[in-house]
Protein backbone atom coordinates (compact mmCIF):
# COMPACT_ATOMS: atom_id res chain seq x y z
CA UNK A 1 0.00 0.00 0.00
CA UNK A 2 3.16 2.11 0.59
CA UNK A 3 4.12 2.35 -3.31
CA UNK A 4 0.32 2.73 -4.30
CA UNK A 5 0.38 5.73 -1.96
CA UNK A 6 3.29 6.59 -3.63
CA UNK A 7 1.72 6.32 -7.29
CA UNK A 8 -1.72 7.54 -6.41
CA UNK A 9 -1.63 10.59 -4.09
CA UNK A 10 -0.69 14.06 -5.62
CA UNK A 11 -1.56 17.96 -5.16
CA UNK A 12 -2.45 19.54 -8.24
CA UNK A 13 -2.72 23.67 -7.41
CA UNK A 14 -5.28 23.77 -9.38
CA UNK A 15 -7.68 20.50 -8.75
CA UNK A 16 -6.07 20.45 -4.98
CA UNK A 17 -5.28 16.65 -3.22
CA UNK A 18 -6.06 14.16 -5.60
CA UNK A 19 -6.04 9.78 -5.69
CA UNK A 20 -5.89 7.51 -8.77
CA UNK A 21 -8.31 4.57 -8.17
CA UNK A 22 -8.34 0.85 -9.51
CA UNK A 23 -11.67 -1.12 -10.32
CA UNK A 24 -11.92 -4.13 -11.89
CA UNK A 25 -14.31 -5.25 -15.07
CA UNK A 26 -15.52 -7.99 -13.77
CA UNK A 27 -17.09 -8.80 -17.77
CA UNK A 28 -12.93 -8.20 -19.64
CA UNK A 29 -11.06 -8.51 -16.63
CA UNK A 30 -9.56 -5.31 -17.06
CA UNK A 31 -8.16 -2.79 -14.57
CA UNK A 32 -9.63 0.38 -14.96
CA UNK A 33 -7.80 3.54 -13.34
CA UNK A 34 -10.12 6.71 -12.43
CA UNK A 35 -8.64 10.28 -11.41
CA UNK A 36 -10.16 11.48 -8.33
CA UNK A 37 -9.54 15.49 -7.89
CA UNK A 38 -10.58 18.19 -5.48
CA UNK A 39 -10.06 16.95 -1.96
CA UNK A 40 -8.88 19.39 0.40
CA UNK A 41 -6.47 17.49 3.12
CA UNK A 42 -3.82 14.84 1.50
CA UNK A 43 -6.06 12.54 4.34
CA UNK A 44 -9.37 12.53 2.36
CA UNK A 45 -7.69 11.35 -0.63
CA UNK A 46 -6.14 8.78 1.25
CA UNK A 47 -9.03 7.63 2.65
CA UNK A 48 -10.83 7.38 -0.45
CA UNK A 49 -8.22 5.52 -1.88
CA UNK A 50 -8.06 3.14 0.93
CA UNK A 51 -11.37 2.52 0.47
CA UNK A 52 -11.59 1.69 -3.22
CA UNK A 53 -8.48 -0.22 -2.65
CA UNK A 54 -9.99 -2.46 -0.16
CA UNK A 55 -13.03 -3.50 -2.80
CA UNK A 56 -10.88 -3.86 -5.58
CA UNK A 57 -8.61 -5.94 -3.58
CA UNK A 58 -11.58 -7.86 -2.79
CA UNK A 59 -12.42 -8.23 -6.36
CA UNK A 60 -9.11 -8.98 -7.56
CA UNK A 61 -8.72 -12.09 -4.95
CA UNK A 62 -11.91 -13.63 -6.60
CA UNK A 63 -10.38 -13.11 -9.82
CA UNK A 64 -7.63 -14.80 -9.06
CA UNK A 65 -8.80 -17.76 -7.29
CA UNK A 66 -11.12 -18.65 -10.43
CA UNK A 67 -7.94 -18.45 -12.73
CA UNK A 68 -4.83 -19.73 -11.47
CA UNK A 69 -3.17 -18.16 -14.83
CA UNK A 70 -4.61 -15.04 -14.59
CA UNK A 71 -2.03 -11.91 -15.22
CA UNK A 72 -2.79 -8.33 -16.21
CA UNK A 73 0.08 -6.04 -18.38
CA UNK A 74 1.42 -4.42 -15.36
CA UNK A 75 1.29 -7.11 -13.02
CA UNK A 76 3.98 -9.19 -15.53
CA UNK A 77 5.51 -5.74 -15.85
CA UNK A 78 6.08 -5.11 -11.85
CA UNK A 79 6.95 -9.53 -11.60
CA UNK A 80 9.59 -9.27 -14.79
CA UNK A 81 11.42 -6.49 -13.02
CA UNK A 82 11.48 -8.27 -9.48
CA UNK A 83 12.87 -11.20 -11.95
CA UNK A 84 15.83 -9.24 -12.95
CA UNK A 85 19.35 -11.56 -13.71
CA UNK A 86 21.34 -10.79 -10.48
CA UNK A 87 24.13 -9.85 -12.70
CA UNK A 88 22.75 -6.83 -14.10
CA UNK A 89 24.03 -3.69 -13.46
CA UNK A 90 22.88 -1.40 -11.20
CA UNK A 91 22.65 1.33 -14.04
CA UNK A 92 20.44 -0.80 -15.68
CA UNK A 93 18.00 -1.70 -12.60
CA UNK A 94 17.58 1.86 -11.73
CA UNK A 95 16.70 2.92 -15.39
CA UNK A 96 14.18 0.26 -15.71
CA UNK A 97 13.16 1.23 -11.80
CA UNK A 98 12.29 4.86 -13.16
CA UNK A 99 10.59 4.02 -16.34
CA UNK A 100 8.28 1.25 -14.55
CA UNK A 101 7.04 3.51 -11.46
CA UNK A 102 7.53 6.94 -12.64
CA UNK A 103 6.71 6.95 -16.27
CA UNK A 104 4.85 3.69 -17.42
CA UNK A 105 3.02 3.10 -14.04
CA UNK A 106 1.27 6.44 -13.56
CA UNK A 107 0.01 6.52 -17.04
CA UNK A 108 -1.30 3.36 -17.13
CA UNK A 109 -5.73 3.89 -17.88
CA UNK A 110 -6.79 0.63 -18.63
CA UNK A 111 -4.84 -3.05 -17.12
CA UNK A 112 -6.10 -5.40 -19.26
CA UNK A 113 -5.48 -9.76 -19.26
CA UNK A 114 -1.61 -10.19 -20.17
CA UNK A 115 -3.21 -12.38 -23.06
CA UNK A 116 -5.51 -9.39 -24.71
CA UNK A 117 -2.83 -7.31 -24.75
CA UNK A 118 -1.42 -5.90 -28.76
CA UNK A 119 0.60 -4.01 -29.88
CA UNK A 120 -2.17 -0.80 -30.19
CA UNK A 121 -1.88 -1.21 -26.46
CA UNK A 122 1.45 -1.04 -26.06
CA UNK A 123 1.68 2.27 -28.58
CA UNK A 124 -0.62 3.92 -26.71
CA UNK A 125 1.05 3.42 -23.69
CA UNK A 126 4.55 4.86 -25.33
CA UNK A 127 2.46 7.95 -26.29
CA UNK A 128 1.08 8.22 -22.91
CA UNK A 129 4.43 8.82 -21.90
CA UNK A 130 6.11 10.97 -24.28
CA UNK A 131 4.02 14.19 -22.82
CA UNK A 132 6.67 13.57 -20.22
CA UNK A 133 9.56 14.65 -22.47
CA UNK A 134 10.94 13.95 -25.30
CA UNK A 135 13.39 11.55 -24.51
CA UNK A 136 11.04 9.34 -22.57
CA UNK A 137 9.40 8.38 -25.55
CA UNK A 138 12.64 6.04 -26.35
CA UNK A 139 13.45 4.85 -22.87
CA UNK A 140 9.50 3.20 -22.67
CA UNK A 141 9.85 1.74 -26.39
CA UNK A 142 13.13 0.12 -25.75
CA UNK A 143 12.08 -0.81 -22.18
CA UNK A 144 8.53 -2.63 -23.84
CA UNK A 145 9.99 -3.47 -26.71
CA UNK A 146 12.04 -6.12 -24.50
CA UNK A 147 9.17 -6.80 -22.00
CA UNK A 148 7.23 -7.72 -25.45
CA UNK A 149 9.58 -10.22 -26.36
CA UNK A 150 9.60 -11.25 -23.22
CA UNK A 151 6.07 -12.15 -23.04
CA UNK A 152 5.78 -13.74 -26.07
CA UNK A 153 8.47 -16.16 -25.04
CA UNK A 154 6.73 -17.03 -22.00
CA UNK A 155 3.92 -18.43 -23.46
CA UNK A 156 1.10 -15.43 -22.91
CA UNK A 157 0.88 -14.47 -26.39
CA UNK A 158 1.02 -16.92 -29.75
CA UNK A 159 2.67 -14.02 -31.65
CA UNK A 160 5.98 -11.44 -31.31
CA UNK A 161 4.11 -8.14 -30.53
CA UNK A 162 7.80 -6.51 -30.71
CA UNK A 163 8.07 -6.30 -34.29
CA UNK A 164 4.59 -4.68 -34.55
CA UNK A 165 5.53 -1.55 -32.10
CA UNK A 166 5.93 1.59 -34.01
CA UNK A 167 9.26 2.56 -34.14
CA UNK A 168 10.57 5.50 -32.33
CA UNK A 169 13.77 7.96 -32.84
CA UNK A 170 16.44 7.79 -30.63
CA UNK A 171 17.65 11.46 -28.88
CA UNK A 172 20.89 12.22 -29.77
CA UNK A 173 22.56 11.66 -25.66
CA UNK A 174 24.99 14.42 -23.84
CA UNK A 175 24.86 12.56 -20.74
CA UNK A 176 28.51 11.42 -19.23
CA UNK A 177 28.18 9.50 -16.35
CA UNK A 178 31.59 8.05 -14.62
CA UNK A 179 31.62 4.30 -13.03
CA UNK A 180 32.28 4.04 -9.81
CA UNK A 181 36.49 2.97 -11.18
CA UNK A 182 36.52 6.46 -12.96
CA UNK A 183 34.87 8.19 -10.25
CA UNK A 184 37.79 7.29 -7.49
CA UNK A 185 40.64 8.14 -10.56
CA UNK A 186 39.24 11.71 -11.19
CA UNK A 187 38.75 12.63 -7.40
CA UNK A 188 42.46 11.43 -6.94
CA UNK A 189 43.60 13.86 -9.51
CA UNK A 190 41.48 16.61 -8.24
CA UNK A 191 43.27 15.78 -4.79
CA UNK A 192 46.47 15.90 -6.49
CA UNK A 193 45.76 19.01 -8.70
CA UNK A 194 47.76 22.25 -8.46
CA UNK A 195 44.63 24.41 -9.14
CA UNK A 196 42.26 24.97 -6.31
CA UNK A 197 39.17 24.48 -8.14
CA UNK A 198 38.73 21.09 -5.80
CA UNK A 199 36.13 22.88 -3.73
CA UNK A 200 33.70 23.98 -6.93
CA UNK A 201 34.17 20.39 -7.97
CA UNK A 202 33.00 18.65 -5.03
CA UNK A 203 29.81 20.96 -4.70
CA UNK A 204 28.70 20.18 -7.76
CA UNK A 205 29.45 15.96 -7.63
CA UNK A 206 28.29 15.96 -3.70
CA UNK A 207 25.56 18.51 -3.82
CA UNK A 208 24.26 18.61 -7.22
CA UNK A 209 24.47 22.74 -7.34
CA UNK A 210 24.95 24.03 -11.00
CA UNK A 211 27.77 25.76 -11.81
CA UNK A 212 26.10 29.67 -11.35
CA UNK A 213 24.60 28.69 -7.58
CA UNK A 214 28.61 27.76 -6.76
CA UNK A 215 29.99 30.71 -8.26
CA UNK A 216 27.18 32.82 -6.66
CA UNK A 217 27.82 31.02 -3.29
CA UNK A 218 29.18 33.79 -0.19
CA UNK A 219 30.36 32.93 3.26
CA UNK A 220 26.63 34.54 4.62
CA UNK A 221 25.33 31.33 3.45
CA UNK A 222 26.91 28.56 5.00
CA UNK A 223 26.34 28.15 9.14
CA UNK A 224 29.20 26.76 10.54
CA UNK A 225 27.02 25.20 13.35
CA UNK A 226 24.67 22.73 11.33
CA UNK A 227 26.84 22.50 8.14
CA UNK A 228 23.58 23.83 6.06
CA UNK A 229 24.19 25.46 3.03
CA UNK A 230 21.09 28.45 1.59
CA UNK A 231 21.37 28.11 -2.30
CA UNK A 232 19.26 31.56 -3.35
CA UNK A 233 21.27 33.46 -5.94
CA UNK A 234 23.52 32.45 -8.81
CA UNK A 235 26.47 34.44 -10.75
CA UNK A 236 26.39 34.65 -14.26
CA UNK A 237 26.58 36.67 -17.76
CA UNK A 238 24.49 39.63 -17.49
CA UNK A 239 24.50 39.73 -21.06
CA UNK A 240 26.87 42.93 -21.08
CA UNK A 241 29.73 42.85 -23.82
CA UNK A 242 32.92 41.89 -22.97
CA UNK A 243 35.15 44.72 -21.24
CA UNK A 244 38.79 44.61 -19.79
CA UNK A 245 37.51 44.33 -16.64
CA UNK A 246 35.97 40.54 -16.82
CA UNK A 247 34.41 40.75 -13.65
CA UNK A 248 31.95 43.69 -15.11
CA UNK A 249 29.95 41.03 -17.35
CA UNK A 250 28.94 38.70 -14.31
CA UNK A 251 26.36 39.71 -11.26
CA UNK A 252 24.64 38.02 -8.96
CA UNK A 253 21.05 37.19 -9.50
CA UNK A 254 18.15 36.16 -7.21
CA UNK A 255 16.96 32.51 -8.17
CA UNK A 256 13.30 31.74 -8.66
CA UNK A 257 11.55 31.07 -5.66
CA UNK A 258 10.95 27.13 -6.43
CA UNK A 259 14.71 26.94 -6.72
CA UNK A 260 15.53 28.26 -3.08
CA UNK A 261 16.27 25.34 -1.36
CA UNK A 262 18.82 24.84 2.26
CA UNK A 263 20.74 21.59 2.15
CA UNK A 264 23.30 20.21 4.38
CA UNK A 265 26.54 19.31 3.03
CA UNK A 266 28.71 16.49 3.71
CA UNK A 267 31.75 16.54 6.68
CA UNK A 268 34.14 16.96 3.68
CA UNK A 269 32.61 19.57 2.05
CA UNK A 270 32.06 21.97 4.79
CA UNK A 271 36.05 21.37 6.18
CA UNK A 272 36.24 22.49 2.49
CA UNK A 273 34.30 25.30 2.62
CA UNK A 274 36.22 26.23 5.93
CA UNK A 275 39.36 26.04 4.55
CA UNK A 276 38.50 27.97 1.09
CA UNK A 277 37.39 31.11 3.39
CA UNK A 278 40.38 30.94 5.53
CA UNK A 279 42.45 31.14 2.01
CA UNK A 280 40.44 33.90 0.77
CA UNK A 281 40.94 35.96 3.99
CA UNK A 282 44.64 35.42 4.06
CA UNK A 283 44.55 36.47 0.19
CA UNK A 284 42.55 39.93 0.62
CA UNK A 285 45.09 40.71 4.16
CA UNK A 286 47.78 40.49 1.57
CA UNK A 287 45.82 42.00 -1.10
CA UNK A 288 44.22 45.19 0.38
CA UNK A 289 44.30 47.30 -3.23
CA UNK A 290 41.67 44.36 -4.21
CA UNK A 291 38.07 43.99 -3.08
CA UNK A 292 36.95 41.08 -1.51
CA UNK A 293 33.29 40.07 -2.49
CA UNK A 294 33.11 37.79 0.51
CA UNK A 295 32.53 34.88 -2.14
CA UNK A 296 33.78 30.93 -1.64
CA UNK A 297 34.82 31.01 -5.47
CA UNK A 298 37.54 33.46 -5.68
CA UNK A 299 40.86 33.10 -8.24
CA UNK A 300 44.57 34.15 -7.79
CA UNK A 301 44.03 37.57 -9.16
CA UNK A 302 41.26 38.02 -6.44
CA UNK A 303 38.30 38.08 -8.57
CA UNK A 304 35.22 35.52 -8.99
CA UNK A 305 36.11 32.46 -10.78
CA UNK A 306 34.19 31.58 -14.13
CA UNK A 307 32.62 28.31 -15.71
CA UNK A 308 35.41 28.93 -17.92
CA UNK A 309 38.15 28.60 -16.00
CA UNK A 310 36.33 25.52 -14.19
CA UNK A 311 35.68 23.63 -17.05
CA UNK A 312 39.09 24.05 -18.91
CA UNK A 313 40.87 22.82 -15.54
CA UNK A 314 38.58 19.36 -15.73
CA UNK A 315 39.58 19.07 -19.54
CA UNK A 316 42.86 19.06 -18.96
CA UNK A 317 42.76 16.67 -15.52
CA UNK A 318 40.49 13.93 -17.19
CA UNK A 319 42.51 14.04 -20.07
CA UNK A 320 45.64 13.66 -17.99
CA UNK A 321 43.36 10.36 -16.52
CA UNK A 322 42.77 8.95 -19.92
CA UNK A 323 39.18 9.55 -18.71
CA UNK A 324 35.94 11.09 -20.78
CA UNK A 325 35.49 14.70 -20.91
CA UNK A 326 32.80 15.92 -18.34
CA UNK A 327 32.01 19.58 -17.51
CA UNK A 328 30.78 20.97 -14.35
CA UNK A 329 27.32 20.01 -15.16
CA UNK A 330 28.27 16.37 -16.13
CA UNK A 331 29.63 16.48 -12.13
CA UNK A 332 25.50 17.64 -11.07
CA UNK A 333 24.26 14.87 -13.49
CA UNK A 334 26.67 12.38 -11.39
CA UNK A 335 25.28 13.45 -8.17
CA UNK A 336 21.58 13.20 -9.38
CA UNK A 337 22.62 9.33 -10.55
CA UNK A 338 24.17 8.86 -6.92
CA UNK A 339 20.78 10.16 -5.83
CA UNK A 340 19.02 7.37 -7.94
CA UNK A 341 21.22 4.24 -7.57
CA UNK A 342 20.60 5.08 -3.26
CA UNK A 343 16.61 4.71 -4.37
CA UNK A 344 16.25 8.56 -3.33
CA UNK A 345 12.57 9.79 -3.97
CA UNK A 346 11.99 11.73 -7.48
CA UNK A 347 10.17 14.38 -4.99
CA UNK A 348 13.56 14.56 -3.11
CA UNK A 349 15.66 14.86 -5.86
CA UNK A 350 14.00 17.82 -6.97
CA UNK A 351 14.10 19.30 -3.82
CA UNK A 352 18.14 18.83 -3.33
CA UNK A 353 18.89 20.36 -7.04
CA UNK A 354 16.72 22.88 -7.01
CA UNK A 355 15.06 21.07 -10.28
CA UNK A 356 16.80 19.31 -12.42
CA UNK A 357 15.89 17.13 -15.34
CA UNK A 358 15.94 13.74 -14.05
CA UNK A 359 13.97 11.95 -17.05
CA UNK A 360 17.06 13.15 -19.50
CA UNK A 361 19.16 11.45 -17.19
CA UNK A 362 17.88 8.08 -17.65
CA UNK A 363 16.43 7.68 -20.65
CA UNK A 364 20.02 8.67 -22.17
CA UNK A 365 21.70 5.55 -20.60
Amino acid sequence: MNKLKELSIFYSPKELWCCRTRTLNAVSGTVEYHTHTGFITQTEAEKTLEETEAVFQKDWKNRKMSSSCFCTFTEYLEDWFEKLPSDISSTTKVKYHWIIYHLILPRIETDPPLGHIDANYLDAVIDACKEYCASAEYAVYKLLYRIAISIWLNGFLPYNLASALAPRKEPRSNVCIYTKEQTKIFLQAVKNDPYSHRLEYYLALFCGLRPGEILGLTYEDLHPDSGELDIHKQYTKDGVLPTENVSSRYSYKDLDEERFRSLKVPLFVKDELALRQMENNHYFLDHPDKKDPQAFCISSRGSIKTLVTLNTRLKHITKDCGLPLISMYDLRDMFVWTMLENNCSPESIQKLTGGVEIDRILAAL
